[in-house]
């Protein structure tokens, strides 16, 4: 309450120089879409918007430059959008070393197939975190010594809930036979990762035309999606609103 009658007053007198710290914090949404109007306003209007936030995507949708402070310092000052993503590239750096469970990944060894590490790659911006939008590519580094003329592997993604958000598998549902040397990678590259701001978990698993199941491994993998402005409104998404996004129009006639 008092937040949003200091931000109201503050707007009313229409200051030149307008300071704004992490009033996106509080309030409904409705209230954050108010703060958003105003300040996209100020900004037209030509007078100076001083805006203090984590959220990138109203940063990036209200402000053309960005100023990145590091324990008081300036690291980086420029233009928003590559200031973001320096914020973004050091707050993730290294953070997808571990995201594969190593003790699980033990168990990802039968029927001569065992997979010997699993990378989790942002193809859109390598070294930052992945958002919401990104290609995102699982790339399996494996070992084979068996015979499987029709070898399917299969991803499960589910959200913090244990609910299958979207299942991949190269057989049947993809229809791509997958040849196996004696070592090899597998790659499954996803574009535009339909995902919202979450945490999710990767289920393996490896089978013959994904009928006989070799192995399953649960939670293989956490993904730590972060948010993005996917729809272009400064507003990010996360699973309260949904644990997919879909590109779409609206229209009134």
């Amino acid at each position: 309450m008092y937040v949003r009658l200091a931000f109201s007053v503050a707007a009313h007198l229409e200051p030149d120089i307008f300071i704004v710290d992490e009033v996106l914090a509080v309030g409904d949404l409705a209230f954050q879409k108010k703060c958003l109007g105003k300040m996209d306003d100020v900004g037209k209007s030509g007078r100076t918007l001083l805006f203090v936030s984590h959220n990138n995507s109203a940063i990036k949708s209200l402000c053309s430059r960005g100023i990145y402070l590091e324990r008081g310092l300036i690291a980086a000052d420029g233009e928003v959008t590559d200031v973001v993503d320096s914020y973004l590239s050091n707050a993730y750096h290294g953070k997808y070393e571990s995201l594969v469970d190593l003790e699980r990944l033990k168990e990802c060894d039968a029927a001569g197939f065992r997979i010997d590490s699993i990378e989790v790659c942002n193809l859109s911006r390598p070294e930052r975190q992945l958002c919401s939008g990104d290609d995102i590519q699982f790339r399996v580094n494996y070992k084979f010594t068996g015979s499987n003329p029709s070898p399917a592997l299969i991803f499960s993604i589910k959200n913090s809930y244990g609910v299958e958000v979207c299942r991949f598998s190269n057989l049947p549902f993809s229809g791509v036979v997958l040849e196996l040397k004696d070592r090899g990678v597998i790659e499954l590259t996803i574009p535009n990762l339909p995902l919202t701001k979450g945490t999710y978990y990767v289920d393996l698993g490896y089978a013959h035309q994904n009928v006989e199941r070799y192995f399953t491994v649960e939670a293989l993998i956490r993904l730590d999606i972060g948010g993005a402005d996917v729809y272009g409104s400064g507003f990010e998404l996360d699973e309260s609103r949904g644990v997919v996004w879909m590109a779409h129009s609206w229209n009134s006639v």
